[in-house]
């Protein structure tokens, strides 16, 4: 463990803590599901590692299991809720570090009773002189009548056609993420946008030569999961503008990626 920190693999958890928390109330009314995935994630990792992450998107995503995306989406989130905040180049949620020094402590306690000598041993028992005879062992079971073979397993896929599959789950997954933050962007009682012209401000992009790329109508045209978690960026910082209280109508773009 880096830094010579001790793992933890027993948390005391608090679900009421935890359904009680406005910001988690505030992430399931905008069924930001990804966000609540996260949090509950970088808990039960953080706890694991002796109380933080790293504060470093690409590698906390390594951790995670997760895209640099969808980390950086999440991340932005709980830290402006006031749940993540950086201590010495690390990401840390204060009710993890609190039980994990709680638990360090209590380790250290029980291991220096156990150098006192702990508890006492308990007296244990002699058996009954009794003659108690086991009973006989059963007889073996017949073999079951008409048993057929297990059907032959269907032939494993090559690794290239896994790892396409995989790609196309990835991009239907964002995809149906992205139509569902575009159609609450529309239906905002401050938003004066319909479907598609959400669906041209939030693929719109620009390139790092200042080349504007522009959006497209039908964000189900958009196959590219950098450009499609790009998009959900954009498309969250929308509604936060809606959610403000600021009026939209003509959008004019934000984008500088």
């Amino acid at each position: 463990m880096k830094g010579g920190r001790t793992p933890i693999h027993i948390m005391r958890w608090a679900p009421a803590d935890y359904e009680g928390d406005e910001a988690v109330k505030l992430a399931v009314r905008r069924r930001n599901y990804r966000a609540l995935a996260f949090y509950m994630a970088f808990i039960n990792h953080s706890f694991m590692a002796g109380g933080d992450l790293p504060d470093d998107c690409e590698r906390l995503a390594v951790t995670l299991g997760w895209s640099r995306g969808e980390v950086a989406l999440a991340v932005r989130y709980w830290r402006a809720e006031g749940k993540l905040e950086s201590v010495n180049g690390r990401l840390v949620q204060k009710r993890v570090q609190r039980d994990v020094a709680q638990e360090l402590e209590y380790r250290e306690l029980q291991s220096e009773r156990g150098r006192l000598g702990g508890r006492p041993k308990k007296a244990v028992a002699k058996p009954a002189l009794v003659d108690v005879k086991s009973p006989p062992a059963p007889a073996p079971a017949p073999a079951p009548v008409g048993r057929k073979e297990p059907a032959d397993l269907p032939p494993a896929r090559p690794p290239e056609q896994r790892a396409e599959e995989a790609t196309d789950a990835t991009i239907r997954r964002l995809q149906l993420e992205l139509g569902s933050w575009i159609a609450r962007l529309a239906e905002h009682p401050n938003s004066r946008q319909m479907v598609p012209a959400w669906s041209r401000e939030v693929t719109s992009y620009t390139r790092g030569d200042g080349t504007k790329v522009r959006g497209v109508p039908d964000y189900r045209t958009v196959n590219s999961i950098d450009r499609l978690e790009r998009s959900l960026e954009d498309a969250q910082w929308w509604w936060e503008e809606l959610e403000s209280g600021k009026v939209i109508g003509e959008v004019v773009s934000h984008g500088t990626r």
